[in-house]
């Protein structure tokens, strides 16, 4: 400009950490693990929860959803609305006695489960019993009796 050299100014002291390239450098690489580390906890979590609660759904009503069944059918076979309400009988007169026969199965089923619970805390130490009895009751209310419909 005027000819004159310009003077760099250089901090005197002890640097206060590395230089602002080095910390960028760290921040575009760990920034995005972490975030990469956090969406796969999440998504793991939400597999999870919803794999449990499907199966614990598929385990209190057994069987297929009729309704489901019938608007797949409805769909694939392009049904007719006369065709729907066949099939919609149908599907309902089946799935009436599938649950049926859930329904005369599942006392001797419970009778099953109470005779292993109790023969399992005949063998425990009271300490034990009392976990194995928790962890019936954790059972119990995960995996209800299904539905009485008469």
């Amino acid at each position: 400009m005027n000819g004159l050299p310009t003077l760099q100014h250089e901090p005197v002291g002890p640097s206060a950490g590395p230089p602002q390239g080095e910390r960028r450098l760290w921040l575009r690489w760990v920034l995005p693990v972490v975030t990469f580390a956090c969406g796969c906890l999440v998504g793991v979590g939400v597999t999870v929860t919803l794999t449990e609660w499907g199966v614990l759904n598929t385990m209190r009503r057994p069987g297929p959803d009729p309704q489901r069944i019938i608007a797949e059918l409805k769909k694939e076979l392009d049904l007719s609305p006369e065709q729907e309400q066949s099939v919609a009988k149908i599907v309902r007169a089946h799935d009436a006695r599938m649950q049926q026969r859930h329904r005369e199965m599942h006392p001797r089923l419970d009778a099953d489960i109470k005779a292993f619970e109790a023969e399992m805390g005949a063998i425990l130490n009271d300490a034990q019993r009392v976990k194995w009895q928790a962890r019936c009751e954790r059972m119990h209310s995960r995996f209800p009796p299904p539905p009485s419909h008469n």
